[in-house]
């Protein structure tokens, strides 16, 4: 018996029940027999699995200011871990044979899951104009998961 693909979504934008990401797909790809696994940004560091099976594994975003520009500026300088880093450490640690990611600014590990040895297919889900999002990016670039 073939053992069941092992899906890994990643979002950095989006709480863990997110409707679409949860509720939609995650719970649609469970239903089909798939293994799931969502990574997503929080309050805190967690991981457990939801009343429908799903492991869920929340990294923690921890915010020194109000200001979300201010914030970026006191993270880069006094070097704290940025938030890239600990979901890249999450994800590293599922082995999943499929990575599924929700946003652009995952993007900047892309790289390093390409290497993963396991060789790992990669889905990069826009829902808007990619011209668009890149362009939206580059103006509002303080409001990243950084």
């Amino acid at each position: 018996m073939k053992k069941p693909y092992k899906i890994c979504m990643i979002s950095c934008l989006h709480g863990l029940y997110d409707d679409r990401i949860y509720w939609k797909e995650a719970l649609s790809l469970k239903k089909h027999g798939y293994e799931v696994v969502h990574v997503g940004v929080g309050k805190q560091d967690r991981q457990f699995v939801s009343e429908h099976g799903i492991q869920m594994i929340e990294v923690e975003k921890k915010q020194y200011f109000a200001n979300p520009f201010i914030d970026k500026i006191f993270r880069t300088i006094t070097f704290r871990e940025n938030i890239y880093h600990k979901i890249y450490k999450k994800i590293l640690q599922n082995e999943s044979d499929i990575y599924h990611i929700h946003d652009l600014q995952i993007l900047k590990i892309i790289k390093q899951i390409k290497r993963f040895g396991w060789n790992p297919k990669i889905i990069y889900c826009p829902r808007e104009s990619f011209p668009d999002m890149i362009r939206d990016y580059i103006k509002t670039r303080t409001y990243d998961c950084i």
